[in-house]
């Protein structure tokens, strides 16, 4: 028989409250992660693009619960990244309300717990109960020293990966969304946590848990990646996706009576996880009001502590970085000197004494040319005298080029070993020292810091031998006729000298203050870096532009 006929194409001009989200996408595209071609020099790729899923054509009412099954790489979390606007779509359209998103690698924040839950938005305590309650945090919460206001440094270093995953569903539910798009939630949690999460999910889309007393019923659903087939009783229907199509969507109990070999794989994995053998996932109501009133009790408890506590009173994860002050230490001179090579520092300062030693025999043999007085060049003709001349100048261009270039060759050797030493050291460093140092400052110690070293040092320290060769040489030369003009210059040089210290002092701390400044810039754009699909799929770009602007300040 003919292939039946592809379903119509549907025009929908938003979503009204029967319908949270809508979706027809023929073709979804996502750059392909290997097999990338050059287009142009070396260095320059461009990424082709791979069709992940298509012909989809999906409408969840509210009040659903939609599970997307199947095989690993079928393309589910492809379409929850079409949905959240992370995805090309390369024909079709889809409308999503308000949605909150869960991604499979959950985002964190360098802040407190309560930091990563809120993400800027109003603190309402009771709310925040209910969903710590609900997402089996308050254990969690209970083992840690500030509960919600303990620091979980730079992604979540201090968290397993399944409070990590808890973490993002609070953060998730806190915002009463509409839409609840969750990719694989329940992965990196035990089988009982597994249902407590699956409780929350279904008591928020089907029984208006969470809603506003007076904002009336609530249109709610979610679109939930299922890997385990045993979670699949709470859903309402189910989108069974495989090779990048869909083949299958319909009601849970129809699918999985269809008798197909998905059907039976995914009957198998209930019947395997059965909800019998699991521990109970819901509490009694005695318990339930128990619990929230505690974790009310406890986020109070913990705010009035962390306000009267002092700073140094509590020992914070990521030590705020320490600004040097004053001059600086002989170990720095000593430090690049080390790195420049003892040999190749004297061979360099042999090399300016010869270069500047031709420049004064080359003022020296003009002046007794001009005025004709007896010594080397008396009796020389006037051809032979202008071929000395020009010697010493070519041989003094070509001296004070090669001393040049003789640094920067030592030079780029000496970044060379001072960057090589700084990634020993951060590279053997502790793995405590990585949870309490923000990534930000390591970028910048690599960046900003090694790049004054790379370029910015070795030309100003070249530039200073020069006019320090150059000024003496001009200075011993005036001295040799004029003292007087001797001593005049050597009353400019100590005038230079003490404004280049008052200048210098403050330039110095200037630029302290600027490098410190670049750190927390660099870990909120790598942060924000990571984040980028929820910060899009949430709208939070206010609180991180707001988080950027006081790291600038």
């Amino acid at each position: 028989p003919p292939p039946p006929p592809p379903p119509p194409r549907s025009r929908f001009d938003g979503v009204g409250p029967r319908s949270a989200t809508m979706a027809q996408i023929n073709m979804l595209s996502l750059p392909e992660r290997s097999g990338r071609r050059t287009v142009g020099g070396a260095g320059d790729v461009e990424a082709k693009p791979v069709d992940a899923v298509s012909e989809v054509s999906l409408s969840v009412r509210a009040g659903e619960l939609v599970a997307l099954v199947g095989p690993v790489s079928a393309g589910k979390t492809s379409l929850l990244a079409a949905l959240w606007g992370e995805a090309f779509v390369r024909s079709g359209k889809h409308a999503v309300a308000q949605a909150a998103i869960v991604p499979q690698r959950p985002f964190n924040i360098a802040g407190t717990i309560l930091d990563n839950i809120l993400l800027g938005r109003p603190l309402e305590p009771d709310l925040l109960a209910q969903i710590l309650e609900g997402c089996a945090l308050l254990d969690d919460l209970a083992a840690l020293p500030l509960r919600e206001h303990t620091e979980v440094g730079e992604r979540g270093v201090t968290l397993s990966g399944g409070q990590q995953q808890r973490i993002a569903m609070a953060r998730a539910l806190y915002g009463r969304p509409s839409v609840l798009l969750l990719d694989d939630p329940l992965s990196a949690v035990d089988a009982r946590t597994a249902c407590v999460l699956l409780d929350a999910i279904v008591r928020y889309v089907k029984r208006g848990w969470l809603a506003e007393p007076e904002a009336g019923p609530v249109a709610r659903a979610a679109l939930v990646s299922a890997s385990q087939g045993g979670h699949l009783h709470a859903f309402d229907s189910l989108l069974l996706i495989e090779g990048g199509a869909v083949t299958a969507h319909g009601p849970r109990e129809a699918l999985l009576a269809s008798g197909s070999e998905l059907a039976d794989r995914l009957l198998g994995a209930a019947a395997a996880a059965s909800l019998d053998d699991l521990p109970e996932a819901s509490r009694s109501p005695a318990e339930a009001a128990a619990a929230l009133a505690k974790a009310a009790e406890g986020a109070s408890a913990a705010g009035a502590k962390a306000s009267a506590t002092p700073p140094g009173g509590v020992s914070r994860l990521t030590t705020a970085e320490r600004r040097q002050t004053g001059s600086f230490s002989s170990g720095i001179y000593t430090t690049y000197l080390r790195a420049l090579g003892t040999a190749s520092v004297w061979s360099y300062f042999a090399l300016l004494v010869l270069t500047y030693s031709t420049f004064l025999l080359a003022d020296l043999w003009l002046v007794r040319w001009w005025i004709g007085d007896a010594g080397p060049a008396a009796g020389l003709p006037t051809a032979s005298r202008a071929g000395v001349y020009s010697g010493l100048c070519l041989g003094f261009i070509a001296l004070i080029i090669g001393s040049s270039i003789f640094f920067t060759v030592i030079s780029v050797r000496a970044s060379a070993a001072m960057h090589r030493s700084t990634l020993r050291r951060v590279i053997y460093a502790p793995l405590g020292w990585y949870d309490s140092t923000p990534s930000g400052r390591v970028l910048s110690r690599f960046t900003s810091d090694l790049n004054t070293v790379d370029i910015k040092l070795s030309m100003d320290v070249d530039n200073l031998m020069h006019m320090f060769f150059q000024a003496a040489t001009m200075v011993g030369l005036i001295a040799s006729t004029t003292w007087v003009l001797a001593v005049v210059a050597a009353g400019v040089f100590a005038v230079f000298c003490f404004a280049t210290l008052v200048a210098d002092r403050s330039i110095r701390e200037v630029r302290r203050i600027a490098n410190n400044a670049v750190s927390p810039i660099m870990s909120n754009i790598a942060e924000i870096k990571v984040g980028t699909p929820l910060v899009r799929a949430m709208r939070l770009g206010s609180f991180f532009a707001a988080r950027q602007s006081a790291a600038i300040g």
